[in-house]
């Protein structure tokens, strides 16, 4: 059995037809003999995503299901099999702006529907028509973009104009509110601090209360044995569990969950007005222990960290009756899908019907799917998006 020739570098130059016959064998005899040697086809090998560099291995370890070219063929039909080899590595049409993302030819669907929402992909602002990449348009539009209209930054105390961002120094020049805005610096952070004092004396009054001192037990068991069970009764560890409201339990600040559900929810353990989510049962003034909700609306979000994280930070922007209001909270345990964990926001708003999802440098995370296709590693910046139906005030 004749064996496959890696390369043609070996062959003398006489067989070029520039050099005649050679004795005894004509040219077309010497041009068959070569275009019959078998050859492996170029993309014989893995191309590894991971390291962006071919491997000669008969698979990619980090990609299994990347199986490497297996053809053999004469020499004669190579450039043809070349040409339409499905193992051909093939960069995204945005790689010339810094897309690294390279995809083999029998996955042109993947890589289409990748182009389509890549972040490298820049795209004309509407507003001011200057090109911005696709990733960072809403980042654009709420923090840059001179022709959007925003609020003045004394809404919340009176002001009702809603200039351009163009016009904003502008508008400060004549706005009434900017000449007392000391004053009403020092009405905010005495309001703060009174807010402060009085969710601290209630969490204490909490805490003496006999339902607190069986919450607490209940929280032992929780964060002990009982915590592999619950976990395992949840369907894998992610969902928070159904459960009863207890009528003597406190109200829950800015909100309260549906009637029979359970959520938990910390208060302390944070700074600047940070709430603390995770898995646990009552209330406390630390991060190691959390209070469950009450009958009432929620929103609830499917949050999630990049595998190996202790807890994610993530920023929420809730939009509706008034300003923007930003929280931020803390989600924990370490989670690998976007499924594995649902938890509650709140806000001092109620909201009547919302839909949460994730996204991650522009792209929506989708459940069920390994974080580490996305690229996510530790200290990865991760947004929870909001879309609200409805608010309203709570009574």
């Amino acid at each position: 059995m004749q064996r496959p020739t890696p390369g043609l570098g070996c062959l003398p130059s006489a067989f070029s037809s520039s050099h005649g016959d050679l004795p005894g064998i004509p040219v077309f005899a010497l041009r068959n003999i070569v275009n019959s040697i078998k050859v492996h086809c170029k993309y014989g090998v893995s191309y590894n995503r991971g390291i962006g560099k071919f491997e000669a291995s008969t698979t990619s370890p980090c990609y299994p299901e990347w199986s490497r070219c297996d053809a053999v063929l004469a020499l004669s039909e190579l450039d043809e099999h070349v040409a339409a080899c499905q193992y051909a590595p093939v960069a995204c049409r945005y790689a010339a702006d810094g897309c690294p993302v390279i995809m083999i030819k029998k996955e042109a669907a993947a890589l289409s529907k990748h182009e389509l929402r890549c972040e490298w992909k820049t795209v004309e602002c509407a507003r001011c028509r200057k090109m911005i990449r696709s990733a960072y348009m809403m980042t654009h539009l709420s923090t840059k973009c001179v022709e959007v209209s925003v609020l003045c930054i004394h809404a919340k105390h009176g002001c009702r104009e809603i200039p351009k961002r163009r016009f904003m120094h502008d508008h400060l020049s004549y706005c009434p509110f900017e000449t007392v805005k000391a004053a009403f610096a020092k009405k905010d952070a005495k309001i703060n601090a009174l807010m402060a004092e009085v969710e601290s004396l209630r969490v204490a009054l909490w805490l003496a209360s006999p339902t607190a001192k069986e919450q607490t037990k209940r929280q032992r068991k929780w964060s002990g044995e009982g915590a592999a069970a619950a976990a395992a009764a949840s369907g894998g560890g992610g969902a928070i569990a159904a459960a009863g409201s207890t009528a003597d339990e406190p109200p829950v600040k800015g909100g309260a969950g549906t009637a029979g559900t359970t959520a938990k929810v910390v208060f302390g353990g944070a700074s600047d007005g940070e709430e603390v989510l995770g898995r646990g049962e009552g209330p406390s003034s630390t991060s190691d222990h959390s209070t469950t909700m009450q009958e009432g609306e929620n929103a609830k979000a499917y949050c999630c960290t990049p595998k190996g994280c202790k807890s994610a930070t993530i920023n929420v922007f809730i939009h509706g009756c008034g300003e923007p209001r930003e929280k931020v909270v803390r989600v924990f345990p370490d989670i690998d899908t976007l499924g594995d964990l649902e938890v509650v926001v709140f806000e001092t708003w109620k909201l009547d019907k919302s839909l949460y999802f994730l996204t991650f440098e522009g792209r929506r995370l989708e459940e069920n799917v390994p974080l580490g296709k996305y690229g996510l590693v530790n200290g990865s910046t991760l947004r929870l998006a909001l879309r609200l139906s409805g608010m309203r005030e709570p009574s």
